[in-house]
């Protein structure tokens, strides 16, 4: 199967989305409700019949298990949708992207540009052997990416959570980012590059 990358993902309409994250939140609260409840028939059955107690356990436990999956699977969505600006009509999108666009991230990914300009350019070392940005698509948009660094850097320029939050994943992500992986077409780096500048306030 061919890898697809940051950009290529495929996610059903927003409506459905958008039940499909309120269906995952029901499902969380009604593990950890039953879970609670398993829990507290288990504190009870100890004294008075421990092989009980062993059976509600381990129905804790699996309906702990369940409700950590329920709680993953909306967060991995959630994530998915992040660099969706259309995504941003739905509410839970639009208040985990904003807490995740801070001043802070933002620095640290303008940084991050920054280091693997350098490497390219050979004044540093790459930080790591095994996980290494290509140079070769990194050189022809030197000037591209100092600028984005730059707006990423100026506290005073808007940038759309979008943008922070797909740039991130194109960093963060080798396996399916363009700027890691020879097996991506380059193009889709250059349209990585467009959507995040497409959010980013002119200067």
């Amino acid at each position: 199967m061919a890898v697809r990358s940051v950009l290529e993902r495929d996610l059903p309409p927003l409506n459905e989305v958008e039940r499909k994250l309120g269906a995952l939140r029901s499902q969380a609260r009604d593990f950890l409700i039953a879970f609670g409840l398993a829990a507290v028939g288990t504190a009870v059955a100890v004294a008075a019949e421990p092989r009980l107690a062993v059976v509600l356990a381990a129905a804790a436990l699996a309906t702990l298990v369940l409700a950590g999956r329920s709680i993953w699977r909306r967060r991995e969505l959630v994530v998915m949708l992040m660099p969706r600006r259309d995504a941003y009509e739905i509410e839970t999108v639009r208040s985990e992207a904003t807490r995740f666009a801070t001043p802070a991230r933002r620095q640290r990914l303008g940084a991050w540009l920054r280091q693997i300009i350098a490497v390219a350019d050979g004044e540093q070392r790459p930080p790591s052997q095994n996980v290494r940005v290509i140079n070769a698509r990194v050189e022809p948009r030197r000037e591209r990416l100092l600028r984005m660094a730059e707006a990423l850097e100026d506290d005073a320029r808007e940038v759309h959570p979008a943008s922070v939050a797909l740039l991130h994943q194109m960093l963060t992500r080798p396996g399916v980012s363009p700027l890691y992986n020879p097996g991506l077409d380059e193009d889709l780096l250059d349209l990585g590059l467009h959507r995040v500048e497409a959010g980013i306030e002119p200067s």
